[in-house]
C-alpha cells in the first residue's frame, strides 16, 4: 500500500470525515507522500542542491507512474518545495487519485446524496483502515522495526493534525508524539525522503498558516460546519474531533 493510501486512511473516519481543519493539510500531505514512495523505490532522486530528478525507470504503479512523469515532463530541476506545490495538478489531483484508487479497489465508498451536498467516501473495508492504523500505533509505540514507508506516515501525522487517529485519548497525546518523534528520528531512510519529508512538513505547516477558515471548511466537508454549528447551539455533535495545531518538529525529517 502506497504512503499515500496509508495517509488517506488514517485520516478518514468510518463516515468519511476527517479531522476539523486538516483536509487542506493532507491534501499537501498526499502529494508530498507520492514523491516519498518514489524516493524510496528509487525512482526519484534530491540532488544536494535541493533540486529534483525522475529516475530512469518508470515505475510498474499507475498512480506512480502518473507522477514520475509528471516529475519528468514538468518538474525536473526544480527544487522539492515547487516539486511539492506543483504535482497534483500534473496529475489531477492528488485527493482525487488516491480516493479513486481506494474507491476502485473498494476500500472506500462513493456517496453523494444531493447536489447540494459534496460527495463522501465512507470507508468500506474497515479491515483494511484498521490495519493501517494498528501498524502506525505499533510503530508509534515503538514496538518492532519501522520501515521507512511508515516512517513517513508517523512523521505527517501531527503536521496534518491527525495526532489523534493515533492517540484516540486526549491524556495519551502528548506521550505519543514524543515516541512518534523519537522512532522517526531513530529510523533510517535515504538523503532523498529525509528531504522530502523535511520540505513537506514546512509546506503543510504553510498551508496551516495560510489558508482561510473559509476554505479550510471546504475542504474538510459539509460535516464539519455541521458540527461546529451543533457545538454552537449545544446539540449533540460527533466526538473525538480537536483543532489542535501540532508545531512540527525538524527532527521529524530523519
Amino acid at each position: 500500500m502506497l504512503i499515500a493510501e496509508m495517509l488517506l486512511l488514517t485520516a478518514l473516519n468510518d463516515k468519511g470525515n476527517v479531522p476539523v481543519g486538516s483536509g487542506a493539510l493532507i491534501q499537501v500531505g498526499l502529494t508530498g507522500a507520492l514523491l516519498a514512495d518514489l524516493a524510496i523505490d528509487g525512482r526519484l532522486a534530491v540532488a544536494e542542491d535541493g533540486t529534483v530528478r525522475a529516475g530512469d525507470t518508470r515505475p510498474g504503479d499507475e498512480l506512480l507512474a502518473d507522477a514520475w512523469d509528471a516529475v519528468r515532463e514538468h518538474l525536473q530541476g526544480r527544487n522539492v518545495r515547487q516539486v511539492i506545490g506543483g504535482l497534483s495538478h500534473h496529475i489531477g489531483g492528488s485527493w482525487n487519485r488516491v480516493v479513486d484508487r481506494l474507491t476502485d479497489t473498494g476500500v472506500l465508498g462513493r456517496d453523494r446524496p444531493s447536489l447540494l451536498r459534496p460527495t463522501r467516501h465512507p470507508v468500506l473495508d474497515t479491515a483494511a483502515r484498521q490495519a493501517v492504523l494498528d501498524q502506525i500505533r505499533a510503530a508509534a509505540a515503538g514496538e518492532g522495526p519501522v520501515s521507512s514507508q511508515v516512517a513517513v506516515l508517523l512523521a505527517l501525522i501531527g503536521p496534518c493534525r491527525l495526532l489523534e487517529r493515533v492517540a484516540p485519548d486526549p491524556g495519551t497525546r502528548g506521550e505519543a508524539k514524543r515516541r512518534i518523534d523519537r522512532v522517526t528520528a531513530e529510523t533510517p531512510v535515504a538523503p532523498g525522503v529525509a528531504k522530502i519529508v523535511d520540505e513537506l512538513i514546512v509546506a503543510i505547516t504553510v498551508t496551516a498558516t495560510t489558508v482561510p477558515p473559509f476554505f479550510v471548511f471546504l475542504a474538510a466537508g459539509r460535516d464539519v460546519l455541521v458540527q461546529r454549528i451543533e457545538r454552537l447551539t449545544e446539540l449533540p455533535g460527533e466526538p473525538g474531533v480537536t483543532l489542535q495545531v501540532m508545531q512540527p518538529s525538524r527532527d521529524n525529517s530523519r
